[in-house]
């Protein structure tokens, strides 16, 4: 229900970026109606397997998305270092339309390019 929920909350005429840890691997039904509204930041323009779920020091299961849609793309996409959390975080750079929100964005600071 709560995907149900998530995908009806998606405006179909604004410029949408959602990510978070969505525990459901690429393989899922969960996973292909996201890919049916939204692009797969990672699966779009990143390298490698993506895994995001770290098990006893070793990422075996993608889990964690940055999904875009409505206007919105993916044009970077890594993964950082898992830290503390038993998940390595998805890093985006996302073209939104007429400017783009970098990574510097995110952290706080107000340097966007136009």
């Amino acid at each position: 229900m709560q995907f149900d929920r998530f995908l009806r909350a998606i405006p179909e005429d604004m410029p949408v970026i959602a990510a978070g840890d969505f525990n459901v691997p690429p393989n899922s039904r969960f996973y292909r109606r996201f890919r049916r509204r939204l692009t797969d930041a990672f699966a779009s323009v990143g390298l490698g397997f993506g895994y995001t779920y770290v098990l006893r020091g070793v990422p075996v299961l993608r889990i964690a998305y940055v999904w875009t849609g409505n206007g919105c793309r993916p044009l970077a996409c890594r993964l950082g270092k898992a830290g503390l959390s038993d998940h390595r975080p998805v890093i985006a750079e996302v073209g939104v339309p007429g400017r783009m929100v970098s990574p510097a964005v995110r952290m706080g600071r107000a340097d966007s390019h136009q």
